[in-house]
């Protein structure tokens, strides 16, 4: 849910604007909070003596490498939509823009 949440902090930044044409790393506070966000979910399920405090249990890499393909697919997905919105899709336009 943490990995999915970074990839959607990224989609975040504009709503018609590509992320590589609004600069991906112009704004340093953004990847300050996704060091945090990361580093908190890392103590939380890594460090043995927070465990039994937040409820969890230590995770491996293949748990994390579950995460990534649909974080992977909110980027494209978004960027897609993105495309179709510059595209000037009726579609689009109507049915998935805020």
């Amino acid at each position: 849910m943490v990995i999915c949440q970074v990839a959607d902090v990224l989609i975040c930044r504009t709503r018609r604007q590509s992320i590589l044409s609004a600069g991906i790393f112009r704004n340093k506070l953004i990847w300050v909070g996704i060091a945090v966000e990361l580093g908190l979910l890392a103590a939380i399920s890594q460090i043995e003596f927070l465990q039994p405090f937040f409820g969890t249990a230590p995770i491996g890499w293949f748990e994390i490498s579950l995460a990534l393909p649909f974080a992977a697919a909110i980027l494209l997905g978004d960027e897609s939509r993105r495309w179709l919105i510059r595209r000037d899709n009726r579609f689009v336009r109507r049915w998935l823009t805020w």
